[in-house]
C-alpha cells in the first residue's frame, strides 16, 4: 500500500468522526501501484446511515488533509449498481480494511 501510516490515522480518524462502520482502500493504493500526484484515493464505506451529505463530507475532510483527490462508493450502491462483475470482483480482491 502506497500510505504512510500518517495517512492511514487522519483517513481513519475522519471516517470515525463521520461514524463511518467499515471502510477500505481498493484500486491503485491498495495494490501498491499509486503515481504520485496522478492516481486518486478509491475508498469503500458503509455509512451508519444513508446520507450524501455525509458521503460528501467525508470526501472533502480527506481531500483537505490529505491533498489527494478523492473516490468514494458505498458498499450497497457497489452491490446495486455496477454494472461490470469484473469491478465488484476487483474491488473486493484489492480492498485494504481501514476500519
Amino acid at each position: 500500500m502506497n500510505l504512510s501510516q500518517e495517512q492511514r490515522k487522519k483517513i481513519k480518524d475522519i471516517l470515525n468522526k463521520h461514524n463511518i462502520k467499515r471502510a477500505g482502500i481498493f484500486g491503485s493504493y491498495a495494490r501498491g501501484e499509486a503515481v504520485n500526484g496522478k492516481s486518486d484515493l478509491d475508498l469503500i464505506v458503509e455509512l451508519s446511515q444513508n446520507d450524501l451529505f455525509e458521503l460528501t463530507a467525508v470526501k472533502l475532510d480527506i481531500e483537505e488533509a490529505l491533498g489527494l483527490s478523492v473516490d468514494i462508493v458505498t458498499y450497497s450502491g457497489l452491490k446495486k449498481f455496477a454494472k461490470k462483475e469484473d469491478f465488484k470482483k476487483e474491488v473486493i480482491r484489492d480492498q485494504v480494511s481501514l476500519i
